[in-house]
């Protein structure tokens, strides 16, 4: 299974369906789906890192935390995220940094302003060939 992700719609939310074949590849996946409901990462280099490091209590929560520390990146600490890179992984704790810069708005155009990651319809399926995710925001 290639690593990937795709936008699902939603009459209120915007979803993001994400797969790979570990569960660290499938949740990088998602954050880059969150980072292209954001901006457009194409305008975005990653020239600095943010460690980030989160736990929870299974993969469901690891998920909506994780994508709640990139979604913190960006409007707390205006910085524009490009990727998510894994360092570490437990089934109750991740570890990584965040690629990206400095957001800057004549550079990163805003495209949707989200306001949480949410519960709603959240999934991590484990199948034979990967794992898959799917994730809302909040609009």
């Amino acid at each position: 299974m290639e690593p990937g992700y795709r936008i699902l719609e939603h009459p209120a939310d915007v979803g993001i369906e994400s797969w790979g074949l570990t569960f660290p590849e499938a949740l990088s996946m998602a954050v880059s789906g969150m980072v292209s409901v954001l901006i457009d990462p194409a305008t975005v280099d990653p020239v600095e890192q943010r460690i980030i490091e989160v736990s929870a209590d299974d993969n469901e929560v690891l998920v909506v935390r994780v994508l709640s520390e990139i979604l913190f990146l960006f409007d707390g600490a205006r910085f524009a995220p490009k990727s998510l890179h894994v360092q570490s992984y437990s089934e109750m704790s991740v570890r990584g940094f965040v690629s990206g810069e400095p957001l800057q708005p004549m550079k990163h155009e805003i495209r949707l302003d989200v306001k949480a990651v949410t519960y709603h319809q959240l999934s991590v399926t484990h199948l034979p060939e990967g794992i898959t995710i799917k994730v809302y925001l909040d609009i």
